[in-house]
């Protein structure tokens, strides 16, 4: 039964670096070819530009003067730290320069390994941007 239970547990740890082998080949494959169109650069595009609209979008609502709702201007100033970190993060992730494969491999490691970490601000920036809008809405009523 315990050998069965091994050769399982082999299986799955195989089939496992499979995927994660595809994904980084996937991913290094379009870096190298420039190309926006897997679904790792596009996801991280799409991020980098929201991110971007957004924190354009903070300026005036960082800036109010005294007496207007504090919690507003706390919600945009995290909302512009949070998008501030996810553009560095983003930044460091880029290809720059020449296009040769140890550089995209490098770059497509690079991606895979923070993907979880830029995910996970990307839906803190979020649960923010959501509570800000509901703030400003309230305010306006």
């Amino acid at each position: 039964m315990a050998e069965a239970v091994a050769t399982l547990s082999l299986v799955a740890n195989i089939l496992q670096m499979l995927d994660y082998g595809r994904k980084f080949v996937g991913a290094a494959w379009g870096i190298w070819r420039g190309s926006a169109d897997d679904k790792h650069s596009g996801s991280f595009i799409d991020m980098e530009r929201l991110c971007a609209d957004l924190k354009s979008s903070l300026d005036g609502l960082n800036d109010q003067p005294p007496g207007c709702d504090e919690e507003i201007v706390r919600l945009a100033n995290e909302c512009t730290k949070i998008s501030d970190t996810i553009l560095d993060s983003l930044g460091g992730l880029a290809l720059t320069g020449s296009r040769k494969k140890r550089e995209a491999a490098s770059a497509a490691f690079k991606r895979l390994w923070n993907k979880s970490d830029i995910e996970g601000l990307g839906a803190r920036l979020e649960g923010f941007r959501d509570q800000l809008m509901l703030r400003l809405m309230l305010s306006l009523r």
